[in-house]
């Protein structure tokens, strides 16, 4: 069974960087706490995502379309078409007092707010900071190791599946849903 845009799935998946074989993303809780990524209260299990909705990164939208129920599939990812190339542009050198006088002391690969925009402090010395305002995972080759675990085709479980996706640590048994016709109550 391959599957088709709006479908209904649920994801198995742990997300590397080729580069360095660094786990950066799972659904598996043992996973995360063997790759120091585990955060108490996250829920770790399967997540739902709608196929070619753009839930997840489009090359792994795409591939979707073409996995199996149950098999597992390894999909690379190169840099541009995940978070693209690094940019020199992005990375700027500015004065350490500017961030103290927000009351931040950055330390190397902290990452801080400079004008309403994210960065990773690469480097501090003789009172400036180099920071780095390329995402994350800019020019990295992402690895995922992906399964769909199932499809779901019932309406009802569509909409608990939704609510559980927005609140995953709301007790899916728990939702009183009914049906009537187009109506939801």
């Amino acid at each position: 069974m391959t599957f088709l845009k709006g479908d209904f799935i649920l994801l198995n998946y742990s997300a590397k960087v080729k580069e360095t074989e660094e786990v950066f993303d799972t659904t598996f809780e043992e996973t995360a706490k063997k790759e120091q990524l585990y955060k108490e209260g996250e829920v770790y299990e399967a997540k739902l995502i709608v196929v070619g909705e753009g839930w997840v990164l489009k090359p792994l939208d795409e591939a979707l379309l073409k996995m199996k129920l149950g098999k597992s599939q390894t999909i690379e990812i190169p840099p541009e078409k995940a978070f693209g190339q690094r940019d020199p542009e992005k990375i700027k050198r500015v004065p350490l007092k500017h961030l103290i006088s927000k009351g931040k002391n950055p330390s190397i690969g902290m990452r801080v707010e400079y004008n309403g925009k994210m960065a990773i402090v690469r480097s501090i010395g003789a009172g400036r900071v180099l920071l780095d305002f390329n995402p994350p995972l800019a020019g990295k080759t992402l690895i995922y190791e992906a399964t769909v675990e199932k499809k779901i085709k019932i309406k009802k479980e569509k909409i608990e599946a939704l609510i559980h996706r927005r609140i995953p640590e709301a007790d899916k048994t728990k939702f009183g849903i009914s049906l009537k016709g187009n109506e939801l109550a």
